[in-house]
């Protein structure tokens, strides 16, 4: 039997399960809740408090947590009863999941059509709930998940960004997932080779760029083969490193599309924060020197002003 992790914030407590819930204990899956019991708010909440971070669905229940999921969009993003760190937990939850199942495995349908709804809870999220980015922006990534943070910032970013700069709906979606899988290529390069994500590109000798800065295409390659995936998101995980100076990867663009610029402002703007622990606010002055020329002035201005509208600086 094959098993698929889920975040534990993707549950929702008191809501009947049309799956069964599996923790991992001494190296065997346990069953934790039979189909059709929910999961007690006090329970949920000790598990939290424990640090187990995980359940487990059985492969076979895929389709079955993706109804749940549907469901909990519809009950809990809408609701304004719930709390919103309720909201945010839920949507980051599902983003979660969905970047390390793409991750795992890239070619798999069932992983990017859980990204695609996790992108559209982030975007709901994000749109429909004043402070809510804010609420998500401020969060701190494990030692061990700062990537996958630095993905989910990037997405929220983006979206907002973009909803700001009068970018169609379709565009928006476009980013959103984008967002969430610019850096999959990174998950193609060696474990050793990996750790060049967590320094400073300047830092960084020329072979240790040469191999880093494969990963825009590597990420494309991993995607591109798979019909099922918008050429518009491919095309913007391969180009999220383009500057309109021209310096940056991996062709050295210098027209960028305003979809283009608006991730990769993003993704240079998040790195500084997530993985350089620079303050939001030293992130964005250092931005503003570094990155003149790098993108327009209308767009770094923009970008600054919708951080600090958003209370992010």
């Amino acid at each position: 039997m094959e098993f698929t992790p889920i975040r534990i914030s993707t549950i929702l407590p008191d809501k009947a399960l049309n799956f069964e819930l599996y923790i991992h204990f001494k190296e065997q899956f346990l069953k934790y809740i039979e189909v059709g019991r929910t999961l007690e708010h006090v329970h949920l909440e000790k598990l939290k408090k424990q640090q187990i971070a995980r359940f487990y669905i059985r492969d076979l229940d895929e389709n079955n947590y993706q109804v749940f999921l549907d469901d909990i969009l519809n009950q809990t993003l809408d609701n304004p009863d719930v709390p919103m760190e309720d909201k945010v937990n839920f949507a980051e939850g599902t983003a979660t999941t969905a970047v390390e199942e793409m991750r795992k495995d890239p070619t798999s349908r069932t992983s990017y059509n859980v990204t695609k709804k996790a992108a559209k809870s982030l975007q709901k999220l994000i749109s429909d709930n004043p402070d809510s980015l804010k609420n998500f922006y401020g969060r701190k990534a494990a030692e061990n998940e700062v990537l996958i943070k630095h993905c989910l910032n990037v997405s929220a970013l983006c979206v907002t960004l973009a909803k700001n700069s009068s970018v169609s709906e379709d565009e928006q979606n476009s980013l959103s997932i984008a967002g969430l899988l610019h850096d999959i290529g990174i998950s193609r390069l060696t474990e050793n080779d990996q750790q060049l994500f967590m320094r400073a590109q300047k830092s960084l000798n020329a072979e240790e760029k040469k191999i880093y800065q494969q990963h825009p295409f590597l990420g494309k390659e991993l995607l591109s083969k798979n019909p099922y995936i918008d050429a518009s998101v491919v095309d913007l995980i391969y180009s999220h490193e383009e500057k309109i100076s021209g310096d940056g990867y991996p062709e050295h663009k210098k027209k960028l599309t305003l979809q283009q610029e608006i991730i990769s402002l993003c993704n240079s703007y998040d790195k500084r924060v997530t993985v350089l622990n620079m303050t939001p606010k030293d992130a964005l002055k250092a931005a503003q020197v570094d990155e003149l020329g790098n993108y327009s002035l209308e767009l770094i201005n923009k970008f600054k002003k919708h951080l600090k509208d958003e209370g992010i600086v």
